[in-house]
């Protein structure tokens, strides 16, 4: 007596359904390994930040993630103020003008993340020798009219906790120009028993004492030879 055989169509289609079910078991586990190389967030999940190293405060607050987070890839992204807010950076919108204060300092010595003003001020960290870029008489306190004639920078005589005191060098005083500080007012000035002489006091006398001093009759009035003689 023949026996029917059992269909094999039912087998081969609970086989297609395992198969497409591993296949996309295997894809899932792909798709989660690239995700979490990446270190993008899924699924509207909130990141507690501050396990960064880097808490989220003030402005940080409400920037927007893509703004720091560069391609959707978190890790690497830097945590000091001048690599992101420094001209040119791809990580910050908000960066330090051409007319800051030439300074080295990170922002945060002066700024707060609130915004960039009001800020504090240190000179700590200004490079030497930059004290005009500031003390102009317009973002800074300058020079006032009645100022030594020097070429010299400020901080060559003077320090960042006050003008006064301030110690003095003639190292960078304009050649000729002691009468503008030797007048008698400013500082010691010609004798009224000087020489009549129309030379300036450095073609005589040396800046580390007015004697003793070189002489040249070069300048001396004509005429007034017996006043010394």
């Amino acid at each position: 007596m023949l026996t029917s055989s059992r269909p094999v169509r039912p087998k081969l289609h609970w086989l297609v359904l395992f198969t497409l079910q591993i296949v996309a078991l295997f894809v899932s586990a792909l798709l989660i390994a690239d995700l979490a190389n990446a270190q993008v967030p899924t699924g509207g999940a909130q990141v507690d930040h501050s396990l960064t190293g880097f808490p989220l405060t003030g402005a940080h607050a409400v920037a927007r993630c893509e703004s720091c987070h560069q391609r959707g890839v978190f890790q690497g992204t830097p945590k000091d103020c001048n690599t992101c807010h420094q001209p040119g950076s791809r990580f910050s919108s908000s960066t330090k003008d051409s007319n800051h204060i030439p300074t080295v300092q990170q922002c945060d010595s002066c700024h707060q993340n609130k915004a960039w003003t009001p800020a504090t001020f240190t000179h700590s960290g200004l490079q030497p020798g930059t004290c005009a870029t500031c003390h102009k008489g317009t973002t800074g306190k300058g020079k006032s009219a009645n100022h030594i004639a020097t070429t010299a920078t400020c901080d060559s005589c003077h320090r960042t906790s006050a003008w006064k005191p301030a110690t003095f060098t003639h190292a960078g005083v304009t050649p000729g120009t002691c009468a503008t500080c030797h007048n008698g007012v400013t500082a010691t000035g010609k004798s009224a028993s000087h020489v009549p002489t129309t030379q300036a006091c450095d073609s005589c006398h040396r800046t580390s004492a007015w004697k003793p001093a070189t002489f040249t009759h070069a300048g001396v009035t004509p005429g007034t030879c017996a006043t010394c003689h």
